[in-house]
């Protein structure tokens, strides 16, 4: 009896010990998260990006495109039922009007404070959560989430704006399977959104990037077909199109 209650003893402390030395932190669980995504260095190289493709609502698609240039601006466009929707921000100011909002809310020009938060879209690793430096108190939640039949990590952080942010990341590949903002992407809406991610292909750059996305503010699927990486876009491209008018 001694040598099996010993014997199981050792088992268990055992098992504790690959349990202990197999736990990642979180900060582990980031790293892993950006060398999935192409590595750092790959992404210090990427100085703008343009994405078109198609956004589907109710088995419409419609084109759809999101432009960015780090630290200069960054565009969304899209039309429902023929009217204009996008999402503008550059040094100066931002506008936004999306009529497909599910609150109905519709916005134009931003507020001066709803400005300094939507700044942050402008840094194009922050749209797949790959810029150390716009994310802090990171915490790793202890029990793994399922997330669309994908074990997922649960990492929680604050971004530069003082806003949660919650990313789900696939444990196998450490993809960025969902994350939802509190705020919004650009910080101005009034409830917390969500963004799921899939289709991942690995880009002539080095970076890999998402094809498809569901955003629960904009409503629909979004299908990337077209991936331009440092192209030159002149400022004018973060100019409003009749905003305000």
């Amino acid at each position: 009896m001694k040598i099996r209650f010993f014997a199981l003893t050792a088992i268990v402390a055992l098992v504790a010990i690959v349990n202990v030395s197999s736990a990642q932190t979180a900060e582990e669980v980031f790293n892993k998260h950006i060398e999935a995504l192409g590595g750092e260095s790959a992404w210090e190289n990427i100085s703008s990006i343009k994405m078109t493709g198609t956004l589907t609502v109710n088995d419409v698609a419609v084109p759809f495109s999101k432009v960015g240039v780090n630290f200069e601006g960054m565009r969304v466009d899209f039309k429902i039922g023929g009217v204009k929707n996008y999402l503008i921000v550059n040094q100066q100011a931002g506008w936004k009007l999306f009529s497909a909002d599910a609150s109905g809310e519709m916005l134009d020009l931003m507020t001066p404070e709803d400005h300094e938060k939507a700044m942050v879209l402008m840094s194009i690793k922050h749209w797949y959560l790959v810029d150390r430096a716009e994310l802090n108190e990171m915490e790793l939640d202890s029990v793994k989430a399922n997330i669309d039949g994908k074990e997922c990590y649960k990492l929680s952080m604050i971004d530069s704006r003082q806003q949660k942010v919650t990313a789900y990341v696939d444990t196998k590949t450490y993809y960025l399977v969902r994350k939802q903002v509190k705020g919004g992407e650009d910080g101005t809406s009034a409830k917390a959104i969500t963004v799921k991610y899939g289709n991942y292909k690995m880009q002539p750059s080095g970076i890999v990037l998402p094809l498809s996305e569901e955003n629960s503010e904009i409503g629909g699927q979004i299908a990337y077909k077209k991936i331009e990486v440092n192209s030159i876009f002149e400022e004018s491209v973060f100019a409003p199109d009749g905003a305000g008018k």
